[in-house]
């Protein structure tokens, strides 16, 4: 069980180094990181409950950086429940990352402003992959976004 979490964490590391070498190498991508105000300045901590992954992405000065620690200082940090939590957001849409956040499989530590900005800048980068996922997941039968819904208690 222990080398299957570090196996997350690697791969975790190794996703978020692929999420930084996009924004570096491709022009496209870049552009989203500065405003008219200037460059997005974020740091963003990934974490399991267990701290079996933990690690952090920096969007600094116009460059993005793979941090191994989560630094006393983020903007938010994503804790998820578990390491297969965190290989289900992996797949995730971007309804099911709501769902997920409402399910409670993961949280979130400050503000949920920077977690919005984190995922917009993960769509740029998987923006057709994400649509692909969408469009297949409108074709199946029986609604299988509300499928995923959570259900509220009831008193």
């Amino acid at each position: 069980m222990h080398s299957q979490k570090t196996l997350t964490a690697l791969l975790v590391k190794m996703l978020l180094g692929i999420v930084a070498a996009g924004f570096t190498f491709r022009r496209s991508c870049h552009q989203y990181l500065k405003t008219s105000e200037g460059w997005i300045d974020l740091t963003v901590g990934l974490r399991t409950e267990s701290r079996s992954v933990e690690c952090a992405i920096r969007f600094k000065d116009g460059r993005v950086s793979v941090l191994g620690r989560i630094p006393e200082k983020t903007d938010v940090t994503i804790v998820f429940r578990s390491d297969a939590v965190v290989k289900k957001l992996l797949a995730a849409t971007p309804s099911d990352q709501i769902f997920m956040l409402l399910k409670s499989e993961m949280r979130v530590e400050g503000s949920m402003m920077y977690l919005n900005l984190f995922f917009f800048l993960l769509s740029v980068l998987m923006n057709k992959k994400q649509i692909r996922q969408l469009q297949k997941e409108k074709k199946l039968p029986g609604k299988p976004r509300s499928k995923n819904r959570p259900i509220p208690e009831r008193n």
